[in-house]
């Protein structure tokens, strides 16, 4: 009994012991080891700017830190636009130093509320990777009416003038607000002021365009205690007398002697295409039928070809004659055996 009594107690003080020791390891050392990691510290994961202006220029600031006991490392920084490109002040940090992300935010000219995201990677065990998010809403303290103004010239009528409508948040704006243009080719007159809206008399000049298309800004300005502008878009188009789309046709590969069909559209102000109007510059194809539809200042004309008995490349140039001109589609294919 005395034997089996000693027995267990030898073994429980060896058990005692060996729980001191492994508990002094752990201490000592194995902390040491489990404790060896760095840890990121962001008080800010989102940021709301509320309502900003559009178009103008924003700083937004995420604040890190590490709070670990061994080196902190940010890399691959990354936006998901590019209006809002994102920099690391330090991207290696030891325990306890702090440094930020700053992000340059160019608001867009569209009101409504946006939203972007800051991506990056640690070597932060429990955040590898991290996405920061700013939000925003853009917004006018006037409000212009349409977004945008689009002139187009059309085949058959003058260019006629536009308006715009704009109403500021508050009515003490209203004496306040200029306006300017940066082209000789577009004109902005006040038409009408009420007591709530200006209405403005947008005009186009165009022996001032050079080309077929144009694009110019309306700047409206307001001064007082908080100055702001907008600029606002205005285009200009003017449409070819005469257009073939497309002008190009590639038909691939297709075998000697195949039927083959084609459609395509003609912008134009004369008022019929005969069918008896389209020529081929290549005798080796073969017009077998046509037809037009005609919709307004446009007409889809449909054809059915036949290709040629040659194997090889070969090119078709289809004329259509439209009154006194013509319009030219080219159909390519290669022809197999």
């Amino acid at each position: 009994m005395k034997t089996a009594v000693a027995r267990v107690f030898t073994m429980s003080a060896l058990l005692a012991v060996l729980g001191i020791g492994v508990y002094s390891w752990y201490r000592h050392s194995g902390s040491r080891i489990m404790g060896s990691q760095p840890r990121m510290s962001l008080p800010k994961q989102e940021q709301d700017l509320g309502n900003i202006l559009p178009g103008s220029k924003q700083a937004v600031n995420f604040d890190i830190s590490n709070k670990g006991n061994s080196r902190l490392f940010l890399n691959n920084l990354r936006s998901s636009c590019g209006c809002s490109p994102a920099e690391v002040a330090k991207s290696s940090l030891l325990p306890g130093e702090r440094t930020s992300i700053k992000v340059k935010f160019s608001a867009p000219l569209q009101e409504g509320p946006v939203a972007h995201s800051i991506s990056f990677n640690t070597n932060d065990p429990l955040a590898k990777e991290k996405t920061l998010v700013f939000r925003a809403n853009i917004k006018l303290p006037i409000n212009i009416r349409p977004y945008r103004l689009r002139f187009v010239r059309d085949l058959s009528k003058e260019l006629e003038s536009q308006y715009i409508e704009l109403t500021p948040n508050k009515s003490s704006m209203l004496p306040r607000v200029k306006t300017s243009t940066n082209n000789s080719w577009l004109i902005c007159e006040n038409f009408k002021t009420l007591e709530s809206s200006i209405t403005y008399k947008i005009s186009i000049v165009e022996k001032f365009i050079q080309g077929d298309y144009e694009t110019g800004v309306i700047r409206f300005s307001v001064d007082g205690d908080e100055p702001f502008s907008v600029e606002y878009p205005v285009s200009y188009e003017k449409l070819a007398a005469q257009k073939i789309v497309p002008s190009m046709i590639n038909l691939g590969f297709v075998e000697k002697n195949s039927i083959n069909e084609i459609s395509f559209i003609i912008k134009t102000d004369k008022p019929e295409i005969p069918t008896n109007a389209i020529s081929f510059s290549n005798s080796d194809w073969k017009l077998l039928d046509s037809s037009v539809a005609r919709a307004s200042l446009m007409a889809k004309l449909s054809l059915k070809i036949q290709s040629p008995s040659k194997v090889g490349y070969s090119k078709l140039p289809i004329q259509i004659k439209t009154g006194d001109s013509s319009l030219t589609l080219i159909v390519t294919c290669h022809v197999n055996d």
